[in-house]
């Protein structure tokens, strides 16, 4: 190949590679990628978690949520417990996956935490709807106890684009504990009330800085929370 022939076709290849890039760093980096990164973190986790559901011991204690549960140490919960959380899932996202964890089956308890996703993507009653849903998945596989968790209330204060959260997260929780109580050997857990501050804000000491995400303290707190309501519930299955 003659000189000038190489020399031409690597100018071509450097400029369709240029173009390549400028191509991908538009992709990446406009006004949809923080969605497509968002989604793709999403299935690459659900994949890991259904290797993992593969391997779960009988009688365990699943807890199915969005980031909040991801975040936390569920070992600390008990030493039986799973964590099947997914960042930015939402009660249509969790209902389109419990039926691929086959552990379900098997389980001792299993815990629902899930919602504050879809306060800016779904109606109340969509949100209730797909909940009712998740419920129906679980027990048609599963006729253990099912704990549903309340939403945790958000610091609108510290974060200005959680305005109105609260309001919308106490109706939620309103309608989860109503389907909580008018179910059979579902548990309704008030989480919310010993995580909100006289404001009625998330406590300013309980978040990363964001006004939603958990820091160190407030997962200790929602463990002991957590924690303790199991261990009541449990005692009260011994004395039946």
């Amino acid at each position: 190949m003659g000189t000038r022939l190489k020399v031409c076709l690597g100018c071509c290849f450097a400029i369709a590679l240029f173009s390549y890039l400028l191509m991908e760093k538009k992709y990446l980096f406009n006004e949809n990628s923080s969605e497509f990164l968002n989604e793709y973190v999403r299935k690459i986790t659900f994949e890991f978690q259904k290797r993992i559901d593969k391997n779960v011991p009988k009688g365990s204690i699943l807890i199915f949520g969005d980031s909040l549960v991801q975040g936390l140490a569920v070992t600390a919960i008990s030493p039986k417990a799973i964590n099947f959380g997914i960042g930015n899932d939402t009660s249509l996202d969790l209902l389109n996956r419990i039926p691929e964890y086959h552990s379900i089956k098997t389980a001792d308890l299993i815990m629902i935490a899930i919602g504050i996703n879809d306060i800016y993507k779904y109606s109340k009653e969509a949100s209730i709807s797909h909940i009712e849903e998740i419920l129906s998945s679980i027990k048609s596989n599963y006729s253990g106890p099912i704990i549903l968790n309340s939403l945790l209330p958000v610091d609108e204060a510290t974060n200005k684009g959680l305005n109105q959260y609260n309001r919308k997260i106490q109706t939620l929780n309103t309608e989860i504990e109503s389907i909580a109580h008018s179910g059979n050997n579902i548990l309704y857990l008030d989480s919310h009330k010993k995580m909100v501050d006289q404001s009625g804000n998330l406590h300013s000491n309980y978040h990363i800085g964001d006004g939603l995400h958990l820091n160190d303290k407030g997962n200790n707190q929602w463990i002991e929370i957590i924690k303790q309501f199991i261990q009541v519930y449990q005692k009260s299955q011994i004395i039946k």
